[in-house]
C-alpha cells in the first residue's frame, strides 16, 4: 500500500487548522488524487486539550469522497512520537512507500526520527514539501533538531510546548 502522510501541526488557540496544516492537507489530497490506491494518514494528537486532535480536525479538510482513505492517528504530541504511533498503527499494512508531506525545514529532522524509530522504512521513504520554510522557521526546526538530539525522551521539549500552549 502506498501511504502517504501528513504530520500534525498545532492547531491555532481557537481549535482550527493553522495556514500550515492546511497547506499540508491540500498536499496530501492533492497526492490522495494522483495515487488512487493510497492511504492518507494524518498524524497528530490534541495539543490542545479543549479541542478535537490535531489528526481529526485535519481531516476535516479531506473532501467526503476520500474519506474511506484516512486512517488517524491522534496520540502524538511531537514528530518523534508521529513516527512511532504511526509505526505501531501500520505494523500490519504491507507499505510500498511513504510520502511524507511537510515543510523544508521539518525534512531534516523528520528523516533523523524515522532512521532512529522506523529504519527499516527508509528505503521507501520520500519527502513532499507543502511551502518552502521561511529563514525564521529554518532556524526554529534547526535548534529543535538538536534539542532532538540531546532529549532523547523529549522530556524537555514537551515540558517547553506544554507552557507554550498554556500561555
Amino acid at each position: 500500500m502506498k501511504i502517504i502522510l501528513v504530520l500534525g501541526k498545532m492547531l491555532r488557540a481557537n481549535g482550527v487548522p493553522s495556514d500550515e496544516l492546511r497547506t499540508q492537507m491540500q498536499k496530501g489530497v492533492e497526492l490522495l488524487e494522483k495515487l488512487p490506491s493510497s492511504k492518507l494518514v494524518i498524524s497528530g494528537g490534541s495539543t490542545r486539550p479543549e479541542y478535537e486532535s490535531e489528526a481529526k480536525v485535519a481531516s476535516w479538510l479531506v473532501p467526503p469522497k476520500y474519506q474511506d482513505r484516512v486512517i488517524l492517528e491522534e496520540q502524538s504530541l511531537s514528530t518523534a512520537q508521529n513516527v512511532k504511533f504511526v509505526r505501531e498503527k501500520l505494523r500490519e499494512v504491507n507499505i510500498e512507500s511513504i510520502v511524507v508531506v511537510s515543510s523544508s525545514a521539518h525534512n531534516k529532522r523528520s528523516l533523523f526520527l524515522f532512521k532512529k524509530y522506523w529504519p527499516e522504512i527508509i528505503p521507501m521513504l520520500t519527502f513532499e514539501n507543502a511551502w518552502r520554510s521561511t529563514f525564521l522557521e529554518s532556524a526554529l526546526h534547526a535548534v529543535i533538531h538538536v534539542m532532538t538530539i540531546i532529549d532523547k525522551n523529549e522530556h524537555v521539549f514537551l515540558r517547553i510546548k506544554r507552557l507554550f500552549l498554556e500561555r
